[in-house]
């Protein structure tokens, strides 16, 4: 049995979470419930679970800050939210479980799965850190964000300002900076590609994902070109031209 905790200031979502994991997953034994981080607390202390649900965004004391007052987790948490895409898919370079608002009673039911799978393992408060990065970058303009950027050492947190473009490596993805070192990091091309938003990288080749602010010109030669301010060249797919072209346009509009 999954002994568990649900941490939610709307009463609503801990009644939905409540249905959904009495209906659907009887592995779990749901022990107690708190409206904010002060009352999971007491709870926690009190119980020992081995997995809560905890909301990000509560009065009083936040999901993150009640985590942050634990000085060693020894239970798995899925954080709830209803932050935009972007945010999502920070917590999943943070490799953390989550659940996107309004519930889905099929996502509760394959983090329980998962759950189980993990019920003996510790949690990586190093995680916990790298959530708490990435989500001061949420009101942040998209330019100023970060990015978590996982590698055999653990984790980097870099300025997207200062990715200049990344390539494919298989099932890694070699990020290049303005400074023109280069991180290997241990996550597809694809996961960046989904994350990124579109006006400010664009994927110019199925190898090659660019800052669109590091272009510094376009050559017409051996089928397209793009040169970055770093002096990199890097192929233009003929498919992806027209967009490539159009998303120039805008930027220079932009900024003029």
């Amino acid at each position: 049995m999954i002994k568990t905790i649900l941490i939610d200031d709307e009463n609503k979502c801990l009644t939905t979470m409540r249905a959904i994991l009495e209906r659907y997953c009887p592995q779990v034994v749901i022990a107690a419930t708190a409206s904010n981080g002060v009352e999971g607390l007491k709870a926690i202390e009190k119980i020992q679970p081995d997995l809560i649900f905890l909301d990000i965004e509560m009065p009083i004391m936040s999901g993150l800050k009640m985590m942050e007052e634990i000085k060693e987790p020894n239970f798995q948490v899925v954080f709830t939210t209803a932050y935009d895409q972007y945010a999502i898919n920070a917590f999943k370079f943070s490799a953390l479980d989550y659940l996107l608002k309004p519930i889905d009673e099929q996502e509760v039911i394959a983090v329980i799965k998962k759950m189980e799978d993990k019920k003996n393992s510790t949690h990586d408060d190093s995680r916990l850190k790298i959530l708490s990065e990435m989500m001061k970058n949420v009101e942040l303009p998209t330019r100023h964000r970060k990015i978590a950027l996982p590698s055999g050492e653990g984790f980097y947190i870099k300025s997207l300002n200062d990715i200049a473009y990344m390539e494919a490596d298989g099932n890694y993805t070699k990020v290049f900076f303005s400074d023109k070192k280069m991180l290997l990091v241990s996550k597809q091309m694809g996961d960046f590609d989904e994350m990124l938003n579109a006006q400010f990288f664009f994927r110019i080749h199925k190898g090659f994902l660019i800052n669109m602010d590091f272009v510094s010109e376009y050559m017409k030669a051996d089928g397209g070109m793009v040169r970055l301010l770093t002096g990199a060249e890097l192929p233009l797919a003929r498919r992806r031209r027209d967009e490539f072209l159009a998303l120039l346009e805008l930027a220079y509009s932009r900024n003029h």
